[in-house]
């Protein structure tokens, strides 16, 4: 005879195997044909990658004018919300250095989010050499930073914005889409800023602001296949800020 105890632990032994099994376990789990919603395109959706090269005169207080440098390393990821419309967020890391050009304190996160606006464009179509896009564009981000070490902690914001104008030369065949490069676009235009941020270490703390608060923003994205760019940026107010990028647009 199986005594009460045995029986008891068994009993116990089923029940847990049944519910295991009702629930599928954490790796038969991933494998479902089924899901609750049902992604039918990729289309709206860009992803990509971008390297900064900041530099910002930054208004120190009682202490006169600094540079802040940052070095930045994020992702990107955007969503076509029209086909204007474009809304779009970065996470990454920062390292930057406010009293040495040469010592940049430990990389900590940094990330922002925004939207871009295409507001008007003209095709033209002669020369044909030239046939392009000319457009206006308009883009406007929030973006926070942080940059720390055992003895030191920057942290800074920025709300920025830019209206530009863009020409694009691109391929007007169908049958060429395969070319290279697909298109070539180039813009420029006045970019607007509000930096602010916070310098803390065991001898002071002291809040910063940018120096100027209006300036310009200039590019080339290289359109290596229909979907699928390298650009480059710069932005100046009182010093320059150069980054670079890769985009994917599905």
């Amino acid at each position: 005879m199986m005594s009460t105890r045995r029986f008891l632990c068994l009993f116990a032994l089923l029940l847990v195997s049944a519910s295991l099994s009702a629930r599928g376990g954490t790796l038969a789990g991933t494998t479902r044909h089924d899901t609750w919603l049902i992604q039918e395109s990729l289309e709206r959706l860009s992803i990509g990658g971008t390297v900064d090269f900041q530099s910002r005169k930054v208004d120190l207080d009682q202490q006169g004018l600094r540079t802040l440098k940052a070095r930045v390393y994020s992702g990107y990821v955007g969503i076509d919300l029209t086909e204007w419309l474009n809304v779009f967020g970065t996470l990454g890391q920062s390292e930057a250095a406010l009293f040495s050009d040469d010592t940049y304190l430990d990389n900590k996160l940094k990330w922002s989010t925004g939207l871009q606006a295409g507001l008007w464009h003209f095709d033209v179509e002669d020369p044909t050499f030239l046939a392009g896009r000319l457009s206006i564009n308009a883009m406007g981000e929030y973006s926070q930073y942080k940059s720390a070490d055992s003895y030191e902690d920057i942290s800074w914001r920025e709300w920025f914005a830019s209206a530009t104008v863009g020409y694009e030369i691109f391929v007007t065949k169908l049958a060429d889409i395969e070319r290279y490069p697909y298109s070539i676009a180039m813009y420029v235009g006045p970019a607007f800023s509000s930096l602010s941020g916070d310098d803390n270490n065991p001898i002071h703390n002291a809040s910063f602001s940018q120096d100027k608060s209006v300036g310009l923003a200039a590019g080339l994205d290289l359109f290596i296949s229909h979907n699928l760019s390298a650009g480059g940026q710069l932005i100046y107010f009182d010093d320059t800020t150069y980054s670079v990028s890769l985009r994917y647009h599905f």
